[in-house]
């Protein structure tokens, strides 16, 4: 069995069965394969809006990012896009998980790494997809709550409470991080007209 019918079987068996498929599932135990399986799935979501965008761009529909680059250069932007994403997303999303794994009184980084690193592929199948990705949505994160539970040996109470705050404090840290960004974007704009330095130019 090759790597993507290894990928499609095991995110087959886990949208269709997420309980089962953790109670079968052999753990890795290591760091590459989550990874690995999180990235194979951010690059085929990749390729499926690549699509979708191009197709659009053919009957005269406008794209659903409305895409400023097209073609290659829009293939290469979301290849990269993805396996960035692939990667940073799933290690930053299960460290806010796994601060409350800890205070809940368990350990192991690695496991809540490689039990959400399987529900990516429920965004691959459905997140391009309109209001579809909403339900999407609800159904990962109760794939992840399935995958604490079993990686953790946990109570799913507590492994809802982890996977929960932990997907809030993360939207609240990008809202945060996009709002500061944005108002500096916008005092740097804005100062040269009043006559006095960005907060960007005079930091620098």
């Amino acid at each position: 069995m090759n790597w993507l019918e290894e990928w499609f079987t095991r995110s087959k068996n886990l949208v269709l069965h997420p309980e089962k498929f953790y109670e079968d599932v052999d753990a890795k135990k290591n760091y590459s394969y989550p990874i690995k399986f999180a990235v194979t799935s951010a690059l085929l979501l990749s390729l499926v809006v690549f699509v979708v965008q191009e197709f659009q761009l053919a009957v005269g529909l406008d794209p659903m990012h409305a895409p400023q680059i097209t073609g290659l250069e829009s293939l290469v932007y979301l290849i990269m896009v993805g396996i960035l994403g692939g990667t940073v997303g799933l290690l930053l999303q299960a460290g806010f998980i796994h601060v409350f794994v800890v205070l809940l009184g368990f350990r192991g980084y690695q496991k809540t790494t490689e039990a959400i690193s399987y529900p990516t592929a429920i965004n691959t199948f459905f997140g391009w997809i309109p209001i579809v990705n909403f339900f999407a949505l609800i159904y990962t994160i109760y794939a992840e709550i399935k995958g604490i539970e079993s990686f953790h040996g946990m109570s799913t109470k507590k492994a809802a409470v982890s996977v929960i705050l932990g997907f809030v404090f993360l939207v609240l840290m990008v809202v945060i991080l996009f709002s500061v960004i944005f108002i500096l974007l916008n005092l740097e704009a804005v100062a040269p007209a009043v006559g006095v330095e960005g907060p960007l130019e005079a930091f620098i």
